[in-house]
């Protein structure tokens, strides 16, 4: 069957209630979707050299859950979560072997996009899931592979959400649940059109209350979004807002000789994570004419997330401590004050200042008589952050401290600590990331199409160390450069006719 987009269509497109980064529209039974995080005029998705795995909002709708992580684990294939952190608004996501994890120093491998806005992390490209409100998503892509288009670290793929607005969700809408382990869940929205019809608004709110499955893991999950826009023939505009204020606690992992038959139980207490954001982004699009589109967003972004994590000193020594009196005698010179403490309390605080722009142009012209599409853009990013590491070992002074209750009390917190808080690492950084992309797909016929895209990036990362010294093996002060162009190439083969 030959289908093709008559203007009346493309214009459609443009006045379209969303015009995000990979959005679907359905003609007959082909889907055209986005093949960039920016909007762009789309491709059918069977020409598209990638399994991607589209998702609308009535398909969230039909699943509960705490975040979009459980939707994608129950029904996207190759995805799979692990909760190593002990809390459902913290998993690690994979997807073919990659991961996207909140847990700083993990490997990440997959890329996640907001209305075409990079929601990794500055600071070891971390996604934290809580910040992302379920509540305010109209659809999602799993976009698999190394695609040098969605940026760096998309090692395995990217994931591309995109938001409500007032012209998909109008009305009020009121949401309550309550489940097991004290869980009470209550969020509310709300969105409209203006008389004219050429502005929409969304406003909505969530929050989440639960004590955890384990003792002592409660957590508490405050999420706010906000958008209006304004759209006329062929330009559309948007301005978003997010801002989450997160308190979880997700107590890690018990060995299992310490379990018993208390297997809600803890060894350590607590692993608490506060999770700050502000974020502001600004999305545009305009239809030069139907086959000529511009798109470009800009965003600035105000991350913080602070940690307390009740600890067993890695560094103890039980052979530190005298068998009868439990007492470690320091003056000996044996064993040095480390040594010495069984628990530890470790604190951390990052404050990140994320700010950047991204331009692109789609032309959707034949070439040499085929049809043919070609998108071209550029990307800016620059990011601040400041990262600041402390521990608070057991008081052991002169070797006072005794075996047992004294070490932790009844919920497994590290008490009797000593009075000085060390600096273990106290570190400033900035990154600037300026990339240029291109992707072009070119039909040689109806069944056979050719997709090749490339990605140069340029990142500079300046670190300095203030706790250790520049001279120091151990000082983190340095300036990298990095540059690279990495390229892909694709080829399709359609069993039907495309669009002509």
């Amino acid at each position: 069957m030959k289908l093709k987009i008559s203007a009346s269509i493309a214009l459609a497109l443009a006045s379209s209630a969303s015009l995000g980064a990979a959005e679907k529209m359905s003609t007959g039974t082909i889907n055209v979707v986005s093949t960039t995080p920016l909007p762009s005029i789309g491709l059918p998705l069977n020409i598209i050299p990638a399994n991607i795995q589209i998702v609308n909002r009535a398909d969230l709708k039909n699943q509960a859950g705490v975040s979009i992580v459980d939707f994608a684990n129950n029904n996207l294939q190759g995805v799979s979560i692990q909760e190593t952190q002990g809390n459902p608004f913290q998993p690690d996501v994979t997807f073919r072997g990659y991961s996207a994890s909140p847990l700083g120093g993990a490997p990440q491998g997959i890329s996640v996009f907001l209305d075409g806005v990079r929601m990794n992390e500055p600071f070891g490209d971390t996604v934290r899931w809580d910040l992302i409100p379920t509540f305010a998503i109209q659809g999602m892509q799993m976009v698999p592979g190394s695609n040098p288009v969605y940026g760096l670290n998309t090692l395995g793929g990217a994931i591309a959400i995109q938001t409500k607005s007032g012209r998909t969700n109008q009305g009020a809408a009121l949401e309550a649940s309550a489940g097991s382990w004290g869980r009470k869940n209550v969020s509310a929205e709300y969105g409209g059109v203006s008389k004219d019809g050429s502005v929409d608004y969304f406003f909505g709110v969530n929050y989440l209350d639960e004590d955890g499955w384990r003792k002592y893991s409660p957590s508490h999950i405050n999420q706010t979004f906000g958008k209006i826009g304004w759209q006329n023939e062929t330009t559309k505009v948007n301005l978003s807002y997010i801002g989450a204020y997160n308190n979880m606690i997700g107590n890690g992992l018990t060995p299992i000789e310490l379990l018993g038959e208390n297997r809600d139980g803890v060894q350590t207490t607590p692993d608490q994570t506060k999770n700050y954001l502000n974020h502001f982004a600004l999305n545009a699009a305009h239809w030069v004419n139907n086959n000529v589109m511009l798109s470009a967003n800009a965003y600035h972004r105000t991350s913080n997330r602070s940690t307390l994590n009740g600890d067993a000193n890695d560094d103890f020594d039980s052979d530190s401590l005298d068998p009868i009196t439990g007492r470690c005698d320091l003056q000996a010179g044996l064993f040095t004050a480390e040594q010495c403490a069984p628990g530890i309390l470790n604190r951390s605080r990052l404050k990140s200042r994320s700010q950047g722009f991204n331009l692109q142009a789609a032309f959707n012209q034949d070439v040499w008589g085929k049809k043919n599409q070609f998108i071209a853009g550029l990307g800016y990013d620059l990011q601040r952050t400041k990262f600041r590491q402390t521990e608070q070992p057991s008081e052991v002074g002169d070797g006072e401290l005794v075996v047992g209750e004294n070490w932790f009390d009844f919920a497994r917190r590290p008490i009797n600590l000593d009075d000085e808080i060390e600096s273990t690492v106290n570190l400033n950084g900035r990154s600037r990331t300026a990339s240029l992309f291109a992707t072009d797909t070119l039909s040689l016929n109806q069944f056979w199409h050719v997709t090749a895209s490339a990605r140069y990036n340029h990142t500079k990362v300046t670190n300095r160390d203030n706790h250790n010294l520049p001279s120091s093996t151990e000082s983190l002060s340095g300036d990298h450069s990095f540059n690279r162009i990495n390229p892909s190439l694709g080829l399709t083969l359609t069993q039907t006719e495309t669009l002509s």
